[in-house]
């Protein structure tokens, strides 16, 4: 299950994947999740993201949230709630792998160009990779860098990546989908027999 926003969204749409399901909303963030707010589309009404999980039974949670919240200017709130969230998932789903994905970078020109929100900038993303990174060491969780799977030499996303500076395009989107299958972990060997999963 890919659980994120609208980046998540374009994914689940252009990458390819199969035998995968998703929980997405334009304008995700982590917030949102740690605070139960319904904003799921299911069955004509709107449910949270856990209510969206609950029914789902599935062996890898990828998680992708950050870029709706590069304009909060509270740091360390990111980073609770990041925690938070590992916790809930961690709790519902005991026998999956929980994926922690790092920010795909921006293209501030590309961003600034088209009319994109001055808070989409590299720094700050780099600084939010920083605390998911962070967050899987504290909570003994992969973390899949995708950042670096996309960073050009300047640290920005290629300008042909993306139309918005945002936003993947198809072959974009292919090449996330490829990058996630040459990294990757089983539950067996993230937590062997009798070792303590939580």
């Amino acid at each position: 299950v890919f659980v994120g926003d609208s980046r998540t969204a374009g994914f689940m749409m252009y990458s390819g994947v199969t035998g995968a399901s998703s929980v997405t909303h334009t304008g995700l963030s982590i917030f949102d999740i740690q605070n139960g707010k319904a904003c799921i589309q299911s069955g004509g009404k709107q449910i949270t993201v856990q209510q969206a999980l609950s029914g789902k039974d599935c062996g890898k949670i990828y998680l992708c949230l950050g870029v709706n919240e590069l304009g909060y200017p509270n740091d360390q709130k990111y980073y609770e709630a990041y925690c938070a969230v590992v916790e809930q998932l961690k709790a519902s789903h005991p026998d999956a792998v929980i994926y922690l994905q790092t920010l795909i970078p921006l293209n501030e020109e590309v961003v600034a160009a088209t009319g994109g929100r001055s808070y989409l900038e590299n720094d700050h993303l780099r600084a939010y990779n920083d605390l998911i990174r962070q967050v899987g060491a504290d909570y003994q969780v992969p973390v899949v860098d995708v950042y670096s799977g996309f960073a050009d030499e300047t640290g920005s996303l290629p300008a042909d990546a993306s139309n918005d500076g945002v936003h993947l395009n198809r072959s974009y989107c292919e090449q996330w989908l490829e990058y996630l299958k040459t990294h990757t972990v089983s539950h067996d060997t993230l937590y062997p027999e009798g070792a303590d999963a939580t």
